[in-house]
């Protein structure tokens, strides 16, 4: 079709739509197929239609910018960058391929299902890519630069407009330093890749570029920068805020330290005094929740300690059977239910002595707690620890002897919502603790190298069957050395 029967398909087109018209064209199409007065005439006079979508993509410039206006008006209306599809479609027709010359118009007709439906997809996507008309218009109309997506490859071309960005600011400009770095104006933004972090020349450090007026890659740059920034700011509140609290917290330990060790002291001093059962009985209930506070203040402490990282280690050589004896001992002395035979401890110390190079204070105290545990949670049956010496196969590879450390109880084993925050602080579904020892053995231990865990005894019966905890120290080869020594010297006494 030429010239006269191309207006006339084009009038077909829109005056046989029923629900939507869209069309399609390059910066020629509005001065040229509008200044037909019956085309525009039926443009302007269908956009009343509110039943009828009208949708029209040009490309506007300053020569076809007062036709655009006009259009706004009446339709919906985007600007597409260096478009040149010039095309037609409504439900049923589409008018394809308009060429526009000096004197001459060309097009293809065409109510075929197929091709009105390719067309009407062309559109679609061609739309979606589009931007509002009137954003355009403000940018000729403002002499503002269109938005444009630029990625540089060329490092010196990069360099040169990240100097000059810098260079061009005013007021502010927002820079983040990660794995990427970016510089933010209010209407720019620049990204670099870096390839090479540690590079010492720039242009050897980065990869491409990515250089945009975008307004939303700008705002989206500068809202990801807030939200970092402010996080920052949020994180040294948080951080100043849990060192105070750290700080109250060591101060009040220390201050509940002081008035318990005269308490303790004092009572037994009374208990050995005083000879009346009642009496008795009221001081005992003193000084057994008096050493619960002194527990408490000790957990507390070693707790800031830990998160201050400042749980100094006094690492010495001692045999390790020993140790678990006198903790062992000291629970026999002070647990009833042990004294009266309802719950009984077993320990077969090793028949070689088994030397540790660590803090024996802290190991004492690791051993004291799990043990502690042990017997509250258990109300009869039995308690039993086991040494052993173990090679310490980590990831197959031979690092060397360990000590394992193991506390078996027959009480009422772990509850298993509990099991997997064991070990984290205040980690506890009980009335009997705190939540902390646990936590404390577990930095005490990894302190030392170590590792700690812990597994339930059950055999698969709805009974449970206590528990097993357990931790593990490295032995060095002085300490190795040491026991072989024992062992030599061990040898020749009995020999003689």
């Amino acid at each position: 079709m030429h010239n006269t029967e191309v207006i006339n398909k084009l009038l077909q087109v829109l005056s046989n739509a029923q629900y939507r018209i869209d069309i399609c064209g390059n910066s020629k199409f509005p001065s040229k197929i509008l200044s037909f007065y019956s085309v525009n005439s039926l443009i302007l006079s269908s956009g009343k239609r509110t039943n009828t979508r009208q949708r029209y993509i040009f490309e506007i410039t300053r020569e076809n910018i007062d036709y655009c206006k006009k259009l706004i008006k009446k339709i919906e209306l985007r600007h597409l960058d260096e478009n040149e599809a010039n095309f037609a479609v409504n439900e049923r027709e589409c008018l394809g391929f308009i060429t526009m010359q000096k004197e001459t118009l060309q097009a293809t007709y065409s109510n075929m299902k197929e091709v009105v439906e390719q067309q009407q997809s062309v559109f679609e996507t061609l739309w979606n890519k589009a931007i509002p008309a009137r954003d355009k218009i403000m940018e000729i109309e403002q002499g503002l630069k269109s938005e444009f997506l630029e990625v540089i490859s060329d490092h010196k071309k990069a360099t040169e407009i990240y100097i000059n960005l810098a260079k061009s600011v005013e007021r502010e400009a927002l820079i983040l330093f990660a794995n990427s770095k970016a510089i933010v104006r209010a209407k720019k933004f620049l990204r670099f890749e870096l390839k090479e972090p540690k590079a010492e020349e720039f242009s050897d450090a980065i990869g491409f570029v990515l250089y945009s007026n975008s307004k939303v890659g700008a705002y989206s740059t500068r809202s990801f920068f807030e939200l970092l920034w402010n996080e920052h700011l949020q994180y040294e509140k948080l951080k100043e805020a849990d060192n105070m609290k750290n700080e109250f917290i060591n101060v009040a330990a220390h201050e509940l330290r002081t008035p318990i060790q005269p308490i303790l002291s004092l009572s037994q001093v009374l208990q050995s005094k005083i000879k009346d059962t009642k009496q008795r009985e009221l001081l005992d209930a003193i000084v057994r929740n008096a050493k619960r506070l002194q527990r408490l203040t000790n957990d507390i402490l070693d707790v800031t300690k830990v998160e201050s990282h400042s749980l100094n280690l006094n690492k010495e050589q001692f045999e390790l059977s020993n140790v678990i004896s006198n903790c062992i001992s000291d629970i026999e002395d002070q647990d009833e239910k042990v004294r009266n035979g309802k719950l009984e401890l077993f320990y077969e110390p090793s028949k070689q002595d088994i030397f540790v190079e660590a803090d024996k204070v802290r190991i004492s105290q690791v051993i004291s707690n799990l043990l502690n545990n042990a017997v509250k949670f258990t109300e009869d049956g039995a308690v039993s620890i086991d040494v052993v010496v173990k090679e310490n196969n980590n990831n197959g590879n031979n690092n060397g002897n360990i000590i394992i450390v193991s506390v078996k109880d027959s009480g009422e084993g772990i509850d298993p919502e509990i099991m997997p925050r064991l070990f984290s602080k205040f980690a506890t579904n009980s009335e009997k603790g705190t939540g902390l020892g646990l936590f404390i053995c577990k930095s005490i231990v990894e302190a030392h190298g170590g590792r700690v865990w812990t597994q339930s005894n059950n055999t698969g019966g709805e009974r449970r069957t206590g528990a097993t905890f357990c931790f593990s120290l490295p032995i060095t080869d002085k300490s190795m050395n040491q026991q072989k020594q024992k062992h030599v010297d061990t040898k020749i006494m009995n020999q003689l």
